[in-house]
């Protein structure tokens, strides 16, 4: 797995500290032959259960015709976190949001979770 995270120091109370991550994780060939549903099943229920929070919502989304699943993760009093994940190939790309809710429910969580984009292979 490679994970990048940016942590976002809060503002004077307009914003909470929060954190932005992107994952990428690659699996061998014979663990993705399951399909895509169960290994979205399987990411959904590692996320929540390592963030000892609560699942509240989730749809199914795509991205470029790849399944994926939106989720949103309560965690403690005010902690929320905001996931997208798509499975493409052998491959399983996350964003995520991480934070109170004054800081996952802006319009710059939201940018920033849209603004992920896969590159076309030439």
């Amino acid at each position: 797995m490679t994970l990048y995270l940016c942590e976002v120091p809060g503002d004077g109370g307009k914003r909470g500290d929060g954190a932005y991550v992107v994952s990428v994780t690659d699996y061998p060939p014979q663990e993705v032959q399951g399909g895509e549903g169960q290994r979205l099943s399987n990411a959904r229920d590692g996320a929540v259960q390592n963030a000892k929070g609560k699942l509240y919502h989730e749809r199914k989304i795509a991205l470029d015709g790849h399944p994926g699943r939106e989720l949103w993760i309560k965690t403690g009093d005010d902690g929320l976190i905001h996931t997208r994940i798509v499975a493409v190939k052998h491959r399983l790309y996350q964003t995520m949001a991480i934070g109170p809710k004054n800081f996952i429910e802006t319009k710059e969580t939201e940018g920033f979770l849209n603004s992920f984009k896969l590159k076309k292979s030439l």
